[in-house]
């Protein structure tokens, strides 16, 4: 789904006390261009909604714009690679956070500004969700949102960092315009000192944060990753340029977690290695792939909500998912910047497939190659690292594991 931008309410504990009521809205986009040194290039068209017409108008986006098709091969790889434990649809979870939570949106398909407009005189958190908004527009004047995100899957590791560098702009011009322009001015700078997930959402006026805490906690922080960690980001080229680096970011867009989660990569401009899996298994059609990236791998690890960035030092990775009737093959390499990273995580991942699936794992070698296989109720899996390099196949078919590894398809 080519998400449009939502101006969640979670971060609403910036927003005490900001605009006045009855400003216009000339007035306020002649501050958005102010701060963020970026001009409109033409106006913009508003349409105001009820809250339940809102609601209404994203359940219909979603079906229209993130099919069950389009949904389904997400949460089947979800699933099978252990992100999920069941195979609820990431759709439906997603949207009914969304629906309930979101106070505005810029629809880049449309060209148009949706605001809910039921508290709109008396409830200043919705005029600073039209500032979040607004920004956005302007960056679809500028920059063509549509064609940065591309038509990547929503969980792919290259849409995420642009989706961060979008929305981390937005937080930060947010914030800029709350420390000048209202009353209770709040810092980026304060915001994100001693930053903690569940802190910033611990504030959440709307009680947010249990609502993301019944979700599975990849759905829980791929919505919330770009706003936080894109804000510390984009604060991170701010202070070297200001606004002038901020807006050449959309211009050359970062293109993986890592360059988000490490500023100084992108910077740098440190591109994924190729990490392409080569082998098909005969018969089969591509079902799903993509790029996990650094940051959803460390989700995937964390234990008890506690992140580390333990898939630091990670290079590129492509995950391809192939299907033949019941049958299903998933392959996953992975690459790293040394090998002791390789190694970490590789200990790491080993042992949460083994906690996941309920797998012990057996050494083999073939032909000087050595590896670990296992199986439980139907399922094989297989890792194996040499250097800098990590391969994991699994599937639900015996013939294609026993092909694979005799094949030596992962060298």
């Amino acid at each position: 789904m080519k998400r449009p931008f939502f101006a969640f309410l979670l971060f609403s504990f910036l927003l005490y006390g900001i605009l006045l009521s009855g400003i216009p809205i000339s007035k306020v986009e002649e501050r958005i261009e102010k701060i963020g040194r970026l001009k409109f290039k033409g106006s913009i068209e508003f349409q105001h909604l009820s809250g339940s017409s809102f609601r209404e108008y994203l359940r219909n986006y979603f079906d229209k714009t993130y099919p069950f098709g389009k949904s389904e091969k997400e949460t089947r790889f979800l699933h099978l690679m252990g992100f999920l434990k069941s195979d609820r649809s990431v759709n439906k979870l997603r949207r009914r956070v969304i629906e309930n939570n979101a106070g505005g949106l810029y629809d880049e398909k449309s060209g148009k500004l949706m605001i809910i407009s039921d508290h709109m005189d008396s409830d200043p958190v919705y005029q600073l969700i039209l500032v979040h908004e607004l920004r956005h527009a302007l960056q679809d004047q500028h920059y063509n949102i549509s064609h940065l995100l591309g038509n990547r899957s929503d969980f792919d590791d290259k849409k995420l960092a642009v989706l961060a560098a979008l929305e981390g702009d937005a937080m930060l011009l947010m914030t800029q315009y709350a420390e000048k322009y209202t009353p209770f001015p709040v810092s980026p700078e304060l915001s994100l000192s001693g930053y903690n997930s569940d802190a910033l959402l611990s504030f959440s006026p709307i009680k947010f944060s249990h609502n993301l805490d019944d979700l599975p906690p990849v759905i829980k922080h791929h919505l919330t990753m770009p706003y936080i960690y894109g804000l510390k980001f984009v604060f991170t080229v701010f202070k070297k340029g200001k606004w002038k680096s901020v807006n050449n970011i959309l211009k050359d867009p970062p293109v993986s977690s890592e360059q988000i989660l490490h500023p100084e990569k992108y910077l740098k401009r440190e591109l994924p290695a190729d990490s392409e899996p080569v082998h098909k298994p005969e018969g089969y059609e591509l079902y799903h792939s993509g790029t996990i990236g650094e940051y959803l791998l460390n989700i995937l690890l964390m234990e008890k909500n506690n992140y580390k960035d333990v898939a630091s030092g990670w290079g590129g990775d492509t995950f391809k998912l192939y299907k033949k009737e019941n049958s299903y093959v998933l392959i996953w390499k992975s690459v790293w910047d040394k090998e002791e990273f390789c190694e970490r995580f590789y200990t790491d991942f080993r042992l949460f497939t083994e906690s996941a699936f309920g797998i012990s794992y057996k050494s083999g070698n073939i032909k000087g190659n050595p590896f670990v296989a296992g199986r439980n109720e139907g399922q094989y899996l297989f890792i194996r690292k040499f250097g800098k390099t990590m391969f994991y196949m699994k599937t639900n078919n015996r013939k294609e594991m026993n092909d694979f590894i005799n094949g030596g398809y992962y060298d």
